[in-house]
């Protein structure tokens, strides 16, 4: 099963970087980093799914765990997203994620502008925090670079707000493939905290509307807060898809 699922994985993987490029729509990991969303809008409704999984013992036995966090998000205009996030085995406050947003992205490179830009507005359920996020991207030839300056009204449920930064960078290796990373910390780590990371591949799947990211990070959620803060090492993958049956 196991040289099965790794024959799969490599088939995807070669169709990939010999494929022709294709139309790209926007909703695609080819604009963004494992966790660091920048200006990604999207043209039409899209839905995100992502699964992050590691190891526990228990019993004497390693035993694989996960977490999952699924995005709906709509563009009301060609600038402005609206989207509800939901995360399963959160680090933050409680075992369960929701994450309600809103992204105002007045620049960006996909429609010929310099420089990306975006300013994001959330609530999350889990801390009960008014978050928000000014993030911005800047094209340099074949490799696009990322920062990221993020507000928590209530950090973790700690009842302190906190401010977190974050820096990424994709290099495209073809037209449908990147590589990306991505490093956020909170500032003034306490005693135990760590640096959330992630490097990924990140793939435009041929001839289809979707694109896949193959990552390891530490983050165990995308929402803000979840991929603000480190825990353990994780292997997961994105996939996006527009829902265009709506």
């Amino acid at each position: 099963m196991t040289a099965r699922v790794i024959g799969l994985s490599a088939l995807l993987v070669l169709s990939i970087l010999l494929a022709p490029p294709q139309g790209a729509r926007a909703q695609s990991v080819l604009e963004r980093t494992p966790n660091l969303q920048g200006d990604w809008i999207g043209d039409e409704l899209h839905l995100t799914f992502v699964h992050r999984m590691w190891r526990v013992r228990r019993g004497g036995e390693n035993r694989a765990t996960a977490s999952t966090s699924s995005m709906v998000g709509y563009p009301v205009r060609t600038d402005v997203l609206l989207a509800a996030q939901y995360a399963s085995r959160s680090t933050v406050g409680r075992s369960n994620e929701l994450e309600l947003f809103a992204r105002w992205a007045p620049l960006r490179p996909v429609e010929g502008a310099p420089v990306g830009l975006a300013v994001a507005a959330a609530y999350n359920t889990a801390a009960e925090s008014f978050d928000g996020e000014v993030s911005v991207r800047l094209p340099v030839s074949e490799l696009q670079l990322f920062g990221s300056v993020r507000a928590f009204s209530d950090a973790y449920r700690s009842g302190d707000s906190r401010v977190a930064l974050g820096a990424g960078i994709l290099a495209r290796l073809r037209p449908s493939v990147a590589l990306a990373a991505d490093v956020v910390s909170v500032v003034d780590r306490e005693a135990g905290e760590k640096i959330a990371w992630s490097a990924g591949l990140q793939l435009w799947i041929p001839r289809s509307p979707h694109s896949v990211s193959f990552h390891a990070t530490n983050a165990a959620t995308t929402t803000l807060q979840g991929s603000s803060m480190g825990s353990r090492t994780m292997w997961g993958f994105d996939f996006t898809t527009p829902l265009t049956f709506f």
